[in-house]
Order: C-alpha cells, then structure tokens, then sequence
C-alpha cells in the first residue's frame, strides 16, 4: 500500500487518480473493484492523516 505522509500528497494522489482512464491491474484493464481498492487505500490513509482511525476501527 502506497501510504503518503502528508494530507496535500494523498488528496493529489486522489484528485489525479479522479482524473486517469484506462487504468491498467497487472497489465489487464482494471475492475471496478480494482479501482475502488486504489481509493480505499487513499482514504484510509486520509483518515489516518487525520486522526480519525475510530471511523474504520468501530466497523469491524
């Protein structure tokens, strides 16, 4: 998992994932599931950033 160390770098991660087509999953075109990993990574490590770890931790 590619986890960033500041707020700014995630949420440019985030916005330039928003922006990418044809994503790519080990050389075959990504699943829906493929790319909501890709932002579920990101927005664990916003929350993370955050401070906020309480919001995925109460789930389970």
């Amino acid at each position: 998992m590619l986890e960033h160390n500041t707020l700014k770098d995630v949420l440019k991660d985030l916005y330039d994932l928003s922006e990418g087509s044809n994503f790519m999953t080990d050389g075959k075109p990504s699943t829906i599931e493929d790319i909501q990993d890709l932002y579920h990574e990101r927005i664990i490590n916003v929350i993370d950033l955050l401070g906020y770890e309480s919001i995925y931790l109460d789930e389970k």
